[in-house]
């Protein structure tokens, strides 16, 4: 049947009321984060460049603030991104495909460096390099000895653990 019209301009009211409430609450949570960011980082500029064993206390302060900055502006994104996502990705929209598109583009890998630092961009030499790369990266080189880093890690489990195990092992 439908609302009766006094209710719906009620319900549009506190809408825009809500939103003016949102966009002020947004102003005072985000609105300055990037400001705030680079005033922070201007600070801790000086601060290291005056005295960085004097002022280390408000070295500290200060890159706890940064912390939380950087924390606001990335939730700050983040909810952008979903509001962007929420309002045109979920349907099937040219908006959906150059985002799709767009991210295929940049994950492709289209060259490599050789050793020689010649580019190839060949698929099945590409393909030859990346593998003959991984084969060789997890291959055991047998021109390195591994004892003298042996030598360096010290022995935890002593003869009275070893005497210790055998008699709870033999009980």
């Amino acid at each position: 049947m439908g609302l009766p019209a006094h209710n719906l301009l009620e319900l549009s009211s506190k809408l825009k009321s809500m939103m003016g409430s949102l966009r002020q609450w947004s102003k005072e949570h985000f609105g300055f984060v990037t400001k705030e960011l680079e005033q922070a980082k201007t600070e801790l500029e000086q601060l290291l460049m005056q005295d960085p064993v004097g002022n280390q206390v408000a070295i500290k302060h200060i890159q706890y603030k940064m912390d939380e900055l950087l924390y606001r502006e990335e939730m700050m994104w983040l909810q952008r991104s979903r509001i962007s996502w929420l309002r045109e990705g979920d349907r099937n929209t040219s908006f959906f495909h150059r985002k799709a598109a767009w991210r295929a583009k940049k994950n492709k890998i289209r060259r490599l460096k050789a050793e020689d630092s010649r580019y190839i961009e060949n698929k099945k030499e590409m393909e030859e390099m990346t593998t003959t790369f991984f084969k060789n990266l997890y291959t055991r080189d047998d021109t390195i000895s591994p004892e003298p880093l042996l030598d360096m890690i010290h022995n935890k489990v002593n003869d009275d653990i070893y005497s210790l195990i055998d008699i709870v092992t033999q009980q």
